[in-house]
């Protein structure tokens, strides 16, 4: 009963905390606001936003070789590090957030406590990449739900809870959300590159100018190097498409050693090899018709 009063109270608290950090914040509101609650009197460390991204989402214990589970997520991701006020212990605001995703019928997806979390460093240093968040493995909370059970339309949210050596107490959240809308735009930038492969799964490279099988101008490949690096879970497939007056098995030849050098290009470029696959389809593709093909390059999610 103690308990269900506090958090009760916790409760009511949040509307006027948040409330208050949206007015120290001005006009730029905190992403984590728009989806769940923070927890009452928390400040806030650090936030980031990050559009249309590839993003990991651990569903296991930390082994050494990294989370037992991971589910790959694209979308707009926002990082916030919350610091809670002293008063409070870990599993006060692990209480918090649970709560708050049960009551709002979000999906758990995983869960831990202390050491069947696996290694704080491994957390901090590895998955979150904040060494802020390292403190003893006893002192360690996780939780990741989705808003929905499947579908593209679902959010993910992950809270890690730790209380460091010196007894701050963290509260790191991420949030991964889709997309409202996939829209139609030039692919002419670094952004708009990343947005089409990560909303819609597919682009299409359209500057590229061939002679014979060598690739002699694109500004776009050194756009897709750009992406590809700063998107580092992003794995693709190289199609390549060729319409001419030649057999199809002469067709599928060409367009198959096009694809192998656009993917030589990106791996003399740094991008690993198996992040890559090349595909020569020739002119099999149902819209690739006549000059419509003759130096088309997709690029497709993988």
């Amino acid at each position: 009963m103690i308990r269900l009063l506090r958090y009760k109270t916790l409760r009511l608290l949040s509307a006027g905390i948040l409330l208050i950090q949206a007015n120290l914040a001005g006009a730029q509101q905190n992403p984590v606001e728009d989806l769940i609650d923070a927890f009452p009197n928390s400040s806030i460390v650090s936030s980031s936003v990050t559009p249309n991204t590839i993003h990991q989402v651990a569903l296991g214990i930390l082994q050494n070789d990294g989370p037992e589970a991971v589910r790959r997520v694209t979308g707009v991701l926002s990082k916030t590090l919350f610091e809670i006020p002293s008063e409070y212990s870990g599993e006060d605001v692990y209480r918090f957030f649970r709560n708050q995703f049960e009551d709002n019928s979000f999906e758990l997806l995983f869960n831990c406590l202390g050491r069947s979390c696996g290694s704080s460093s491994g957390w901090a240093n590895d998955v979150f990449k904040n060494r802020i968040l390292y403190g003893p493995v006893q002192n360690q909370f996780y939780l990741a739900y989705q808003t929905s059970a499947g579908g593209d339309a679902s959010s993910y949210v992950t809270v890690y809870i730790i209380t460091r050596g010196n007894r701050r107490l963290y509260a790191y959240v991420e949030i991964t959300e889709p997309t409202d809308t996939l829209r139609s735009f030039p692919t002419t930038n670094q952004r708009n590159l990343a947005q089409e492969i990560t909303e819609k799964g597919f682009s299409t490279l359209r500057d590229i100018q061939f002679q014979g099988n060598d690739v002699i101008e694109s500004t776009q490949l050194d756009t897709l190097i750009a992406v590809l690096n700063e998107n580092p879970l992003l794995e693709i497939y190289i199609v390549s498409h060729i319409a001419d007056d030649m057999s199809l098995s002469e067709l599928q030849e060409r367009a198959q050693k096009r694809a192998e050098t656009i993917m030589q290009r990106l791996i003399e470029s740094g991008i690993s090899a198996s992040r890559l696959s090349s595909h020569g389809v020739g002119p099999l593709a149902p819209s690739c018709v006549s000059t419509a093909c003759k130096n088309r390059i997709d690029i497709v999610r993988r």
